[in-house]
């Protein structure tokens, strides 16, 4: 359909306000800056934003473009002239800037306009000051063409037809982060919430989507066949929140079961909205289980998820319009949710992650950038409990990769701490995915060493206080120092912040050095830098011990039994000789421990024996650490081959994924990511692990053999009976670090 006479005459408008527009920002732009710091100042805090856009598909897409304007409302914290806010690539027609006192309905004369570029500044100069304590409103008028440009933050895509003229155009917002800026002028920085009131003008063929559910919607009286679509205001939320959307998508709706049900729209192109029923229907059975699970409740009483084609990224959280990659969670619905394909489980793992979001990011928002590891991480914990509530042991499995990936990644690549000094030091040393698995990895440490009651109490006490505003790692740590000490779990000179501190501001991990002396019951233990380089390192952590002996064997208690907070240090434990001891709890610690050779040979025998009998994590824990030790030269071939050699026996996924990964990456240099897909196609092809393991043992023992031969000379004659090994074992041998596997 071609445009009609007035919209085209708006169109053809454009160069002239354009060329207005690049003179005045060219002529300011030589001139002093009016404000140069990295944030914005807070003489001026929004409070309100009005949002008015007409957006343009009804030509060819060379012709897509909006316009509109934006009201916001702005409280004076202190007196000033200066109006300092984001724009980038927004244009603003500087002519029509307006701004009033809302209470006396005054204008300001608008003295000079500055746009500061490296800080993406906008600056309006103003003759009369604001007044401290006084309401004020910017009207700011804006418009720009659609590109197909992600990053341009308002961009158009399409859903393919019969052929290119017969595609279907959408619309589409994408705002994280820092992409607002390219729009619409807005204090874009997260701390900085405000309501939005959004009203969004288009074709009477396409529908809106925003944050909040269609209030209304009206013929435009000057645009033939335009409508205006008016959403209900949002609750406060950062700029990088905000979304909007004109397409014309067919939904599937769902909802959830409380007294006051939250509704579902999932949304495509009509072509492929059957294969999103999976979506549709788990998205309720989540929301309704975080609901549940955090005890405080999400503003929202609809959500809408769109699935869109050639989106860049996986998903975006949007407060109440959760955007995905189509190809993500294209998944139709079993009749019951069991047994479900890998595709399956990946979309029930990316809703799951999203709709965390709700709570830890929207409801409650960090401050700043740097900190968005703790939103991440958050997210990256709960989404695997939402995946475990649907589906058994799934979410086990997540938590499971999340920390293998993460120790193969620091080991390989340059370690980075997670508190870096600023976001772009983890975006540039490091792969940001592994470094946010790394953060859920020591969040499932926290909840192990507080136990489950007061993790989560400090959870409700977190999300209480916070919501509908912004937060820093800091008061996290202190929200779970509040419900320790209310229950007395850790003690009294035990600080949550200070524990978690040497895991955040500490870059790697530790290796923990387990020695016992079997005649009188001591164990020394001791705390290193587990690093791939041969540089002397400094770091102690403060580590969460926990432990279970051979005739114990309770592997359900995680709590934490001792701490180690420095070097080394010696603790009794009353064992028998003949028994082993086994540290780190179903792998809730955030590092690897290496024993004496005597406790490695007992646990390969018990292994050897029934591996049944040891939790299924800490068998996978023993055969990643056992491969990772070996590597490093830590541990002794012979020792752990003994380890290994159980792993034929094996059935179990964890283990399994441990030692694939333990051989393409500790071994063969493959990445984190291609190893964890090679272990996950192995899974799917069934039969090849089996076969997997059998070359790699012929692999281990045709290398070290040789090796031996040549050094030794009768390496290759080691044939000793294991058990027989373990039954003749009399007095305690040196048990310090072993020697280099090369040696």
């Amino acid at each position: 359909m071609r445009l009609t006479k007035n919209v085209t005459e708006v169109f053809n408008g454009l160069n002239g306000i354009f060329f207005c527009l690049i003179v005045i920002l060219g002529n300011t732009a030589v001139a002093v800056k009016l404000y140069d710091e990295p944030r914005l100042p807070l003489t001026l805090i929004p409070y309100h934003y009005d949002l008015k856009l007409l957006t343009y598909l009804e030509d060819s897409p060379d012709m897509f473009r909006y316009m509109g304007s934006v009201n916001i409302s702005v409280h004076a914290q202190q007196s000033t002239n200066l109006v300092v806010l984001h724009a980038r690539d927004a244009n603003i027609e500087v002519q029509k800037i307006q701004i009033w006192d809302k209470e006396k309905g005054v204008l300001f004369n608008t003295s000079r306009t500055e746009y500061n570029k490296e800080k993406d500044y906008f600056i309006i100069e103003v003759e009369m000051p604001f007044v401290r304590g006084r309401s004020y409103v910017l009207s700011l008028p804006f418009e720009n063409i659609l590109k197909e440009d992600f990053k341009s933050g308002y961009f158009v895509g399409y859903n393919e037809g019969k052929n290119e003229l017969d595609r279907s155009w959408f619309s589409l917002t994408q705002f994280e982060r820092n992409y607002i800026r390219n729009v619409l002028p807005s204090f874009d920085e997260p701390a900085l919430r405000a309501t939005f009131n959004v009203t969004l003008g288009h074709h009477k063929r396409f529908q809106s989507f925003s944050n909040m559910p269609l209030l209304k919607r009206f013929n435009s009286s000057d645009l033939k066949d335009y409508v205006w679509s008016m959403h209900e205001i949002s609750p406060l939320m950062p700029t990088y929140l905000l979304a909007f959307s004109i397409n014309n998508f067919t939904c599937m709706f769902s909802k959830t079961f409380d007294r006051e049900p939250v509704g579902f729209r999932t949304c495509s192109h009509v072509t492929q909205v059957q294969a999103l029923s999976l979506a549709s229907v788990i998205a309720p059975k989540l929301f309704q289980f975080f609901e549940n699970l955090f005890q405080v409740p999400c503003p929202l009483r609809e959500i809408q998820q769109l699935a869109i084609p050639n989106l860049p990224i996986a998903a975006m959280e949007n407060w109440g319009l959760v955007v995905y990659s189509d190809e993500m969670i294209m998944q139709k619905n079993k009749k019951k949710l069991t047994n479900l394909s890998q595709g399956q489980i990946k979309t029930l793992q990316l809703v799951s992650h999203e709709l965390v979001h709700m709570w830890f990011g929207n409801l409650v928002t960090i401050s700043w950038w740097d900190s968005l590891w703790l939103n991440e991480g958050l997210a990256g914990y709960f989404e695997a409990a939402g995946v475990e509530h649907l589906q058994m042991n799934w979410g086990r499995n997540i938590l499971f990769k999340y920390r293998e990936g993460s120790l193969m990644n620091e080991l390989m690549a340059m370690p980075v701490a997670i508190n870096a000094s600023s976001d772009k030091d983890l975006i540039e040393n490091s792969s940001v995915a592994y470094v946010y698995q790394k953060v859920t990895t020591i969040l499932r440490m926290l909840n192990a060493m507080l136990g489950d009651e007061v993790f989560y109490e400090g959870l409700y006490f977190y999300l209480s206080q916070y919501s509908y505003s912004n937060t820093t790692p800091d008061q996290f740590w202190g929200k779970m120092q509040l419900a320790s000490l209310r229950s007395g779990v850790l003690p009294d000179d035990h600080k949550v912040n200070i524990i978690m501190d040497s895991w955040t501001n500490q870059a790697g991990y530790p290796v923990l050095d387990v020695i016992r002396n079997y005649n009188n019951n001591t164990i020394f233990f001791a705390q290193n830098h587990f690093s791939s380089s041969n540089g002397s390192h400094s770091e102690v952590w403060w580590i969460p011990l926990t432990y279970t002996t051979q005739s114990e064997r309770n592997f359900s208690s995680t709590r934490t039994k001792v701490w180690l907070i420095q070097p080394s240090m010696h603790l009794n434990i009353p064992l028998l000789s003949k028994e082993w001891v086994m540290f780190n709890i179903q792998a809730v610690g955030y590092y690897r421990v290496n024993y004496d050779e005597r406790n490695w040979r007992l646990i390969a025998f018990d292994l050897y024996e029934n591996h049944k009998q040891i939790h299924v994590l800490n068998r996978a824990q023993i055969v990643s650490d056992c491969l990772y030790l070996w590597q490093q030269g830590r541990i002794h071939w012979y020792t752990a081959v003994d380890v290994l050699k159980y792993i034929i026996e094996e059935d179990e996924y964890e283990p399994l994924v441990a030692f694939v990964v333990g051989v393409t990456n500790g071994f063969w240099g493959i990445s984190p990511d291609r190893s964890l897909i090679i272990a996950k196609w192995l899974g799917s092809a069934g039969k090849w692990y089996a076969e997997f393991i059998n070359y790699t043992f012929n692999w281990f023992v045709l290398i070290e053999t040789n090796h031996f031969s040549r050094s030794k000379g009768n390496g290759s004659k080691r044939t000793s009976n294991l058990k027989q090994e373990t039954e003749s074992w009399g007095k305690p041998q040196n048990n310090g670090r072993q020697g280099n596997r090369h040696q």
